[in-house]
């Protein structure tokens, strides 16, 4: 009878806690071990590609886990692989990975910080959407692709340096990361997707790239504290909503000599496009003023500021000499009319005084600029 009672007892206690006797070891990839001790910690190591989930009810070591270490050799994380894990708070991504898959680690709420090797080339779909404590993200020059919304929701991310090795960011990568003040969009990119920054609302400016042709609709959409918008030369159409009610958005300058074609519903929807002043270049004034959505600027004007010599361009914007069209590192130097040295490095926007003609010599050539 004793031995009947005890059994049932068991029997309860499983039923209760079905994961006493889980598995704390086993494979995730054909040469790939995974090891979870009592404290949540997980090890995993081999080398190959890890195996894909498909949902996180199929990962083997649960979503109790609080630190994990990736050994070198791994190739790949997995689908779904660390998903709603909520009690692991950081990663390090060794240098042997170069694909993190769909949703790896979406909706890991505690997570704070993300280092990720120098051999990453593709950040799938959702890898880290719903991150809401990430602070910041470093991204190695080795990320081609930033998959569709990423990053999305990653409301405590406040800064973006995207290297120039990115190629594409799809469709939602950050969108509603409400914290986010500073982004730096890759030089390589050549389309902002649809929605890729939408409800941003702590973002204040944004610099279009030179390579960039095409703004996606409602790329800044729901940007309620965006003031300043500068938009590459290159750029011939802006999308659907695009810039849609950034209420505090008071300048526009575009370099582009024909005024980029607007779709069907008017990018700036809900602006105020009596306060915002729209600067174009000084040939193309007319022209803007005259082109559809483009003509409702209220305050349009020429940019006197701008200089430019093939792909290299110097304009003063809101107090800051810029060079754009050079590549990282490149040595510039800033005289007053007068010769006095005002910089010397390889930043490329300076903060300017009240003088009103600086010289600069960069990338082999000599500008001349009038604040």
């Amino acid at each position: 009878m004793r031995k009947f009672v005890i059994f049932l007892v068991l029997v309860v206690l499983l039923i209760a806690n079905p994961t006493i006797n889980a598995a704390s070891s086993g494979k995730c990839g054909e040469n790939i071990t995974w090891t979870l001790d009592d404290e949540g910690n997980l090890i995993i190591e081999g080398m190959g590609k890890m195996d894909i989930f498909y949902t996180q009810e199929n990962v083997p070591w649960g979503q109790e886990i609080k630190t994990v270490k990736i050994s070198e050799g791994i190739l790949t994380l997995g689908m779904c692989a660390f998903q709603d894990c909520q009690d692991l708070k950081s990663v390090v991504i060794p240098n042997s990975v170069t694909y993190i898959g769909y949703a790896a680690f979406r909706g890991c709420t505690g997570l704070k910080s993300v280092i990720i090797g120098n051999s990453v080339v593709n950040i799938e779909d959702s890898a880290f959407q719903k991150c809401s404590s990430l602070l910041s993200v470093e991204f190695p020059n080795s990320v081609k692709r930033i998959g569709y919304f990423a990053f999305s929701g990653c409301s405590g991310l406040k800064n973006v340096n995207l290297p120039n090795s990115v190629l594409v960011m799809e469709g939602g990568a950050f969108s509603f990361c409400t914290e986010l003040t500073s982004i730096k969009i890759s030089n390589s990119v050549t389309e902002i997707g649809y929605n890729t920054f939408r409800g941003c609302k702590s973002l204040k400016s944004v610099e279009i790239p030179e390579n960039v042709t095409k703004i996606g609709t409602g790329a800044f959409s729901l940007c309620s504290t965006l003031t300043n918008v500068v938009i590459g030369k290159k750029v011939s159409e802006i999308g659907n909503f695009a810039f849609q009610n950034c209420a505090a958005l008071n300048k526009v300058i575009s370099y582009a000599i024909e005024p980029p074609a607007c779709e069907q519903y008017d990018p700036f929807d809900g602006d105020d496009k009596g306060k915002c002043v729209l600067e174009v270049p000084d040939e193309s004034v007319e022209k803007y003023k005259m082109a559809d959505v483009w003509k409702e600027f209220l305050n349009i004007s020429g940019v006197e500021s701008v200089v430019a010599d093939g792909n290299v361009s110097v304009a003063i914007e809101n107090g800051m000499l810029t060079v754009r069209g050079i590549s990282e590192n490149t040595d510039m130097e800033i005289y007053s009319i007068t010769g006095a040295t005002i910089y010397r490095g390889n930043v490329t926007a300076v903060e300017v005084s009240d003088t009103e003609i600086y010289i600069v010599r960069v990338a082999g050539k000599v500008f001349k600029v009038v604040k």
